[in-house]
């Protein structure tokens, strides 16, 4: 074959593409014999247009091989030195990189995806840092100065997240975009959360009702951090004792733990759950010593279920049993203790995390699309869920 006739056969074959490339919105005003604005309007399904005539349209710019991504970068740069916000249809999440083996921010991403890609969002994860002290030192990844993004869904405290926020409200390619706080409280933007104040009430008065009188309750003071949640925790533990009649000063004990403690793949000690001698580690462990000294105590309110799980193992491998000599009380209800059946026996306050997912989700698509007020707290109630952990006090 020659290689003008290759020419000529390459040339045939591109043809198409570029006649479709070519196609514009003013061609389909003029073949349905309309303005280009209601084509426009229509391609982009906008209610002002009726469903009949949108059907219309959408057929004939499929006839005719309109391909709307071959306009895109054109219309946002048009749009950009208009001074015209660009929706792209894509959403940001960062979410702790933990989320790929921890079921609670599985749960929540799984409900953040689930309803941005029904709505026709993509979803982008994307890391940002969480310890820098300024808003010069934050590195954004490249997709925000782009413009790539309509909003953002994140899980990090507040104190973290300050240079974080100011950067990206001085990065042209964000600006006031929205953004979402899930699980944190926020006075900067909007925020989709539990209600931990009801859940630690329900946990001790739960326990209260089975007779305990001393509680402890695990901390995380030593971490640098929004330390907002953990106070209304205390806050909801405190009310709890003062209706029964009891002095939270004298009644309620504190404990920190390290923040290990919180993932579940972690193990304190190296062991397996279950040893056929408990191990002089376990007797020695801080926490042991702790209960120890304070013998009056007889339940554990952990930060969450896995400090929950942790605390049962140290236990267990100190000669204690669960719940006859302590109980304890989880928080989220994402990380089971099974018993032999197969039956998850950590009584734990269960947070609705899917639907905190879900609202968040929900919410980020109306503020990107201009529906929404600037900011909205959203608190959602937590729900206790008695199982084999939590018994009558030891005499």
């Amino acid at each position: 074959m020659s290689h003008k006739r290759k020419q000529e056969l390459d040339s045939s074959a591109a043809a198409p593409s570029r006649r479709h490339a070519m196609i514009t919105q003013r061609d389909i005003a003029e073949r349905c014999g309309i303005h280009q604005t209601t084509v426009s309007l229509a391609l982009r399904r906008d209610p002002r247009i009726s469903p009949e005539t949108t059907d219309e349209i959408l057929a004939v710019a499929a006839e005719m091989g309109y391909d709307p991504s071959v306009h895109t970068p054109a219309r946002r740069l048009a749009m950009h030195r208009h001074g015209q916000a660009v929706l792209n249809h894509v959403i940001a999440v960062s979410m702790d990189p933990t989320y790929l083996h921890m079921h609670y921010y599985a749960a929540i991403f799984q409900s953040v995806v689930e309803v941005l890609m029904t709505k026709g969002y993509a979803v982008v994860l994307s890391h940002l840092p969480k310890t820098a002290a300024t808003p010069a030192e934050v590195a954004l990844p490249t997709i925000f100065h782009r413009g790539d993004v309509d909003g953002l869904l994140y899980t990090i405290d507040e104190n973290r997240f300050r240079p974080v926020y100011a950067h990206l409200r001085e990065t042209p390619g964000f600006g006031q975009r929205p953004m979402i706080s899930l699980m944190w409280p926020s006075d900067l933007n909007s925020s989709v959360m539990a209600d931990d104040r009801q859940g630690a009430y329900q946990a001790a008065k739960h326990l209260l009702d089975l007779g305990h009188r001393h509680l402890l309750q695990f901390t995380l003071r030593q971490v640098k951090q929004d330390q907002r949640i953990q106070q209304w925790r205390w806050d909801g533990i405190r009310q709890a004792l003062r209706e029964a009649r009891l002095d939270p000063e004298a009644h309620l004990h504190f404990f920190d733990v390290a923040q290990e403690w919180l993932d579940p793949l972690w193990n304190p000690l190296g062991t397996p759950p279950v040893a056929p001698h408990p191990p002089r580690e376990a007797a020695n462990h801080p926490l042991m010593r702790f209960l120890r000294a304070h013998p009056e105590i007889t339940a554990i309110l952990a930060l969450n279920d896995s400090s929950a799980i942790q605390a049962w193992y140290l236990l267990n491998l100190a000669g204690l049993r669960v719940p006859d000599d302590y109980s304890i009380v989880g928080f989220d209800d994402v990380d089971p203790m099974f018993d032999d059946y197969g039956h998850n026996q950590l009584t734990s306050v269960h947070l609705p995390l899917m639907r905190i997912g879900r609202k968040a989700a929900a919410l980020i698509i109306e503020q990107v699309s201009g529906g929404a007020a600037e900011r909205v707290q959203l608190c959602l109630p937590t729900e206790l869920i008695p199982r084999a952990s939590t018994g009558p006090a030891r005499a």
